[in-house]
């Protein structure tokens, strides 16, 4: 296992080097890749609200942390799942304050006034998230609040849910900057997200 299977705690990829065999994650990549390079935003010293508590949520704690936030606060429908996460996913030398809280936490203005990213890493129906935006809505936004949703295609936030004030992202970038990195990790040749996401969303479109 490299670095970022020991740190995610999950593996993704496997290469073999002559019989032997590394496993890898790519969701660090492509969760720092849409970060930079489709939110283009600078999460130090911010508010972010994370959703879920899988594996998904630890590969994105991990990389927000990295991100020097002032805080984090992972939201799950389980809580004890939400403090599993947190405590399995602790960073020497971060000072990022880091809590869970239930999913019905999300109303308590004190956590949520300054949002700068929500993060959605579950895989609950899209109807689950627009009742959290909903929820979110009854407070005041930050101007800057972006979403970044792990989900795309038919999975992603539904229209009805984009009239409100802030920026979305689904996760369709992230999967093929998943997919350069993976590309690279075999065969040495770099690949461009880019190119990748561009491709991929013309077939989509059709």
């Amino acid at each position: 296992m490299d670095k970022t299977s020991q740190t995610t705690g999950a593996v993704n990829t496997i290469k073999n080097s002559h019989g032997k065999l590394t496993g890898y994650n790519t969701d660090l990549f492509g969760i720092r890749a849409t970060l930079q390079n489709r939110l283009n935003i600078n999460l130090k010293g911010q508010t972010i609200l994370l959703l879920g508590a899988g594996g998904a949520a630890r590969a994105c704690l991990v990389e927000l942390i990295r991100q020097k936030p002032k805080r984090i606060i992972v939201a799950n429908r389980d809580f004890a799942r939400a403090e599993s996460i947190i405590s399995r996913t602790r960073i020497s030398g971060n000072n990022t304050d880091i809590r869970a809280i239930d999913i019905h936490g999300i109303n308590n203005p004190e956590y949520m006034e300054r949002l700068s990213l929500l993060a959605n890493s579950t895989s609950a129906d899209p109807s689950f998230l627009s009742g959290v935006i909903r929820k979110l809505a009854r407070n005041r936004f930050h101007r800057d609040m972006k979403i970044f949703d792990l989900n795309y295609g038919r999975r992603a936030l539904p229209e009805s849910c984009r009239k409100y004030p802030i920026r979305y992202i689904d996760g369709l970038y992230m999967l093929t900057a998943q997919a350069a990195a993976g590309f690279r990790i075999w065969t040495g040749i770099k690949v461009e997200p880019d190119d990748i996401y561009k491709y991929v969303s013309k077939k989509i479109a059709g």
